[in-house]
């Protein structure tokens, strides 16, 4: 059992949420003062990358640093260098965001997304397909008495319906 008390959980909990909601803020403020200059630094980014690059930011903080280096005329590089966890790829794509004048929490979720790959000449593919549950069930024991994988069952029955060209449906 815990030793807090349930006051003492609340607390904890609500300064979380408190700090929380106080970083985005902080960063904004900074940005707004350029509390950068006062301590020397020429930018944002190099400010950042002294005194913060080594603490790693959620996606959505990433990309409001991020802008805010692009916004006091920083590269993708000097950003990418800058910003834990910000690779060349992210920050490419947050510059395309930043460029077509996205907002940085939206910019955020959309290069969310990996984009797809297509794979290489002569690669192996594979196929996804839904089955109902008996046509599954029917297939798995059909698997097991061929002695042979789920996967290296259903690969030879699509192999031998392409070499012989008939089609059940």
């Amino acid at each position: 059992m815990s030793a807090l008390t349930e006051s003492q959980a609340q607390a904890l909990w609500d300064g979380l949420r408190e700090n929380l909601l106080a970083v985005e803020d902080s960063i904004r403020q900074i940005i707004a003062t350029r509390a950068w200059e006062p301590l020397g630094y020429e930018s944002f980014a190099a400010c950042w990358e002294d005194r913060l690059s080594d603490v790693k930011l959620s996606k959505e903080l990433r990309a409001v640093v991020i802008f805010a280096m692009f916004e006091d005329d920083a590269t993708p590089a000097d950003a990418a260098r800058a910003v834990a966890g910000a690779g060349v790829r992210e920050v490419t794509a947050l510059q395309l965001a930043w460029n077509r004048g996205m907002d940085a929490h939206d910019a955020a979720f959309v290069t969310r997304s990996k984009p797809k790959t297509r794979p290489a000449a002569g690669a192996p593919r594979t196929v996804a397909t839904t089955l109902q549950a008996g046509e599954y069930e029917a297939l798995r024991a059909a698997a097991a008495e061929s002695d042979a994988s789920l996967s290296e069952y259903v690969r030879a029955c699509v192999v031998q319906v392409l070499s012989s060209r008939t089609w059940a449906a």
